[in-house]
């Protein structure tokens, strides 16, 4: 296993972790004790920082770019596939939430709004092991030195 698909196998593991125990913990503290300023804000920060993952690995190569490891067209194509692989299984994800939901109220029913909180920390967490996944996936199609 080269670098970049052990990078790529940890970010699958600990992204995805960072975005749902953090919102989960801010979810319900928000049903547990109120609307409060604390845990809405903490919410709002999952949520903006989870929405933001996606640009960890092109943050972390201009921070340390006094480093060798050079990134080419291999490595812009893997990000770009994961990103269009993510948002692909994203969209799918909203629409087979869309579908439960109508399916389980029915056409007369309401959903109830404490649900959307969930549906967004889900959408992060899914959408951030969707792109890691893909590119260790994709890493892993090159040689051992590759």
């Amino acid at each position: 296993m080269n670098r970049a698909q052990e990078t790529s196998l940890a970010l699958t593991i600990v992204m995805p972790l960072c975005a749902l125990i953090p919102g989960s913990v801010a979810v319900l503290l928000v049903y547990t004790q109120g609307a409060h300023p604390i845990p809405l804000s903490m919410f709002t920060w999952v949520i903006i920082l989870g929405s933001l993952f996606w640009l960890a690995p092109a943050v972390v190569q201009k921070i340390h770019k006094s480093k060798k490891v050079v990134s080419d067209e291999r490595d812009l194509l893997i990000y770009k596939n994961g990103a269009v692989a993510a948002h692909i299984v994203l969209w799918l994800y909203f629409a087979v939430a869309c579908l439960v939901a109508w399916g389980l109220v029915g056409p007369q029913g309401m959903v109830s709004v404490n649900v959307m909180p969930l549906v967004l920390i889900g959408a992060v967490t899914l959408f951030l092991l969707v792109e890691y996944l893909a590119a260790f996936i994709q890493y892993g199609r090159g040689g051992k030195d590759e």
